[in-house]
């Protein structure tokens, strides 16, 4: 990393949403009944086992076997390579090679000099590939002559091919001017090039090269073989690109194609070094397809996806970890590297349960990440019981929240409901009331040492000595400014108070970058929300009321005098989330995630807002107050009609009807135990051993001058913005700690309070009715929803 960093700065934009992918529902799916590689294995065994099991019970399955090699390699830079002789490489782009000689059981360093001499001048490696007669073709950055050593674009690339009696040849770039960014190896050694917005170019013996494959989308980030065919994936490919060398066209799959377009819709990569869909070679004239859908085999023009491994039962559907390569190895085994250096390897086992046949039902109306990472994690310390994971609502379905709700209250009445509820936007307070939920106290009470959470957020949960449901992860509503404003707020209307002060200093520039009354509201009310209604429930009037005018006084100086060009602009921005989402930014999943610290930077914005959920947006707000004329940079908890306010995600309750509540409890201790608690996604770990883990930086990222990351931008008007992210020190640090053990009231969604909230808000502060009117037709709606 600290080479990548000394020669090349990360160009971002900043204001980028995520979008998570598609969870895996706990049902197992095959497009086929069983497959030709589990019957290969089932033929080489002798199954003594069927005879004292029920006859309807399908036997077999992949079973995992997990090396951890994460202090041999670095996390996200690595490949697997299989050669001819059997041996196994991984290779790393910023360390030592290792290699087995036993089918992957035991690794050891396997030592390449010139990698060794590269890292030692800080050089650069963009890709490694490795032939199948040990051959090793490395793409490596080199600076320009007499250029600035801070100009990110001052640098080229080379080819270098290492044969395996050490003997070194140079390809350079064909194109001037150009940039080659990967390698690729046919298995009979050609070689294979790729090159931004450039054709794909073959290498011939004596190092020059030549066009070889022209296409219209934009360059693949793999690219496979299987004996003449070229198979190729990029991030605009509707699916795989199937070309065949030898006849020179290309070969049309449509059952591939629908698989993929089914599946794998909006996969992604990082660069080509891990992937959503990692596809390779298999026997003859087959390919393999993995992802978080599982493993699967096709024959390419065949008629059938057969399921190899199902992803609801292995670490495929673990959206912690991502798939950076995979090879077949004999006996039907097949040997995955995953991200973290954590290997692992499939091997057929024909005397377990096809499907457990124990069950844990698990519910969440959306998808969750980390609920399905503690799915994979049971799934491999119980391949006796199965995790059957609902979705209420699946990306793409057209069902309603209404409906997705009335199914599953009809489950629950009807003694099929699940055993583990995850409580995000559903009224928690209904299952409650009607009791519904476990009281989960004793479990929580007997999480200690590395299981313990923080007591003040479980003891906000706690109700009449008892505690129903609890957070997983916690959000940080926060704001960012200049101290003389910020040192000033103290609640929603003192906030206000200085944010008119703001436009009073700040005039025609855009405060907020916020241009609508909706999304000021959803963006400041997470630190109101808890104050909307009484002990008893109700409507709280006055509290609402006063939301909505302090709210409406920033709305108003925030659009005051403001030019049209950042009218125009949020305008623009709208549209694109309404065509590509059919919804408007403000509404959008990611809205209130993270506080853009460029635009901050740049002047576009006077005050950042927004939720804070994970250490590394932290540490780079906290480095804004090194930045020449930004020393005066506060970071500081939103103010608002509540305090010391934290975002609870991943709500978790146990049914009281549970028909396995020993396996719902043993669930929950995982969900909420440290390794799983390791790696969050909505917000920092409830578990303290998990939250002071996440406080220590990785000191392999730190440079010589203490710089931990940079991020940069650049408008379509040619102004570029870059900062350099420094890791929190202590007192910093200790401030996060202490704003942690101080949360004391949970912002939990309530979709249908806030909607009306926000709807007849903005009618309010458009003038399209009075604050009155607002506030009684809040209670009418409010009043019908509770009918219902």
């Amino acid at each position: 990393m600290k080479q990548k960093r000394k020669f090349q700065k990360l160009i971002a934009v900043m204001l980028l949403f995520t979008m998570m992918a598609t969870l895996l529902s706990g049902c197992r799916k095959t497009t086929k009944a069983g497959t030709e590689t589990q019957n290969q294995a089932e033929e080489n065994e002798t199954d003594n086992t069927s005879e004292n099991l029920d006859e309807n019970i399908a036997m077999g399955r992949y079973v995992e076997e997990t090396i951890d090699l994460s202090d041999k390699i670095s996390g996200y830079n690595s490949r697997i390579f299989k050669l001819e002789d059997g041996r196994l490489i991984i290779t790393d782009k910023y360390g030592e090679f290792l290699v087995s000689e036993d089918n992957g059981a035991a690794w050891n360093p396997y030592q390449q000099e010139w990698l060794t001499e590269l890292l030692n001048n800080e050089t650069y490696i963009l890709d490694i590939n490795v032939g199948s007669d040990g051959t090793v073709y490395a793409v490596y950055e080199i600076k320009k002559e007499d250029e600035s050593e801070d100009d990110p674009f001052s640098l080229y690339s080379n080819l270098m091919i290492i044969k395996p009696d050490g003997t070194q040849q140079i390809v350079e770039c064909p194109v001037e001017e150009k940039y080659i960014n990967a390698v690729w190896v046919s298995g009979d050694g050609r070689i294979f090039i790729t090159i931004y917005d450039e054709p794909i170019y073959e290498v011939k013996e004596d190092g020059s090269c030549e066009p070889f494959l022209s296409f219209e989308q934009s360059r693949p980030y793999l690219i496979q073989f299987q004996g003449s065919l070229m198979i190729m994936d990029g991030y605009d490919y509707d699916g795989l690109l199937i070309y065949d060398m030898e006849k020179k066209t290309y070969i049309e799959d449509a059952v591939l194609a629908d698989f993929i377009n089914e599946n794998y819709k909006n996969r992604d990569t990082n660069g080509g070094d891990y992937f959503d869909l990692y596809s390779f070679p298999g026997e003859e004239g087959v390919i393999y397809l993995a992802g978080e859908k599982g493993l699967y085999r096709h024959v390419i023009g065949g008629s059938a996806m057969e399921q190899v491994i199902d992803g609801a039962l292995s670490t495929f559907n673990n959206p912690a970890v991502q798939i950076m390569g995979m090879i077949p190895l004999e006996n039907n085994e097949f040997l995955a590297l995953f991200s973290g250096g954590k290997l692992v390897r499939f091997v057929f086992d024909p005397n377990v349960p096809t499907v457990p046949t124990e069950k844990v039902k698990v519910y969440s109306l959306n998808d969750n990440s980390l609920i399905r990472q503690a799915v994979s994690a049971y799934q491999a310390e119980n391949p006796e019981v199965f995790i059957e994971y609902e979705i209420g609502m699946e990306e793409n379905s057209a069902i309603t929240r209404e409906d997705a709700l009335k199914n599953l209250n009809t489950k629950i009445m009807t003694g099929n409901g699940p055993d583990v509820l995850v409580l995000d936007n559903m009224a928690a307070d209904t299952y409650i009331d009607k009791g519904l939920l476990m009281d989960l106290s004793g479990i929580l009470e007997n999480l200690e040492g590395e299981d313990a959470l923080f007591e003040n957020i479980t003891d906000s949960f706690t109700q009449d000595g008892k505690i129903y449901m609890i957070p997983c992860e916690v959000g940080l509503p926060m704001i960012l400014g200049r101290e003389t404003y910020t040192s000033k707020m103290k609640d929603l209307e003192s906030m206000a108070d200085m944010i008119e002060k703001m436009r009073e200093d700040n005039p025609g520039k855009d405060l907020l970058s916020i241009c609508s009354a909706r999304g000021i509201m959803k963006m400041f009310s997470m630190a109101s929300v808890p104050a909307w209604k009484t002990k008893d429930g109700e409507l709280n009037r006055e509290t609402v009321s006063d939301f909505l005018m302090q709210t409406k006084r920033i709305f108003d100086a925030q659009m005051d005098g403001l030019p049209n060009e950042i009218t125009e602009q949020w305008d623009s921005v709208n549209e694109y989330y309404m065509q590509d989402y059919g919804i408007k930014m403000e509404d959008f999943e990611y809205f209130r995630w993270g506080l853009d610290s460029i635009s901050y930077i740049s002047g576009r914005t006077q005050l950042l807002s927004g939720n804070m959920s994970y250490f590394y947006a932290y540490a780079m707000n906290t480095s804004l107050d090194k930045i020449k004329g930004l020393e005066d940079a506060r970071l500081i908890q939103m103010p608002g009609q509540s305090s010391d306010v934290f975002y609870a995600r991943t709500i978790v309750g146990i049914s009281a009807a549970s028909e396995n509540q020993r396996g719902g409890e043993e669930f929950l201790r995982l969900l909420l135990g440290k390794e799983n608690q390791s790696s969050t996604f909505a917000g920092f770990p409830v578990n303290k051993a998990a939250f002071e883990e996440g406080c220590i930086p990785d000191e392999t990222n730190i440079d010589e001058n203490g710089v931990y990351g940079s991020v940069a931008s650049s408008d379509g008007e040619g102004n570029y913005v870059e900062m350099d992210i420094y890791w929190p020190d202590e007192e910093k640090i200790s401030q996060l700690r202490s704003q942690m053990e101080s949360l004391s009231t949970p912002y939990i969604e309530d979709s249908l309070l806030e909607e009306a909230v926000y709807e007849e808000g903005s009618r309010y502060m458009q003038g399209e009715e009075s604050l009155e009117e607002a506030i009684a037709a809040i209670e009418d709606k409010i009043a019908l929803y509770m009918a219902e």
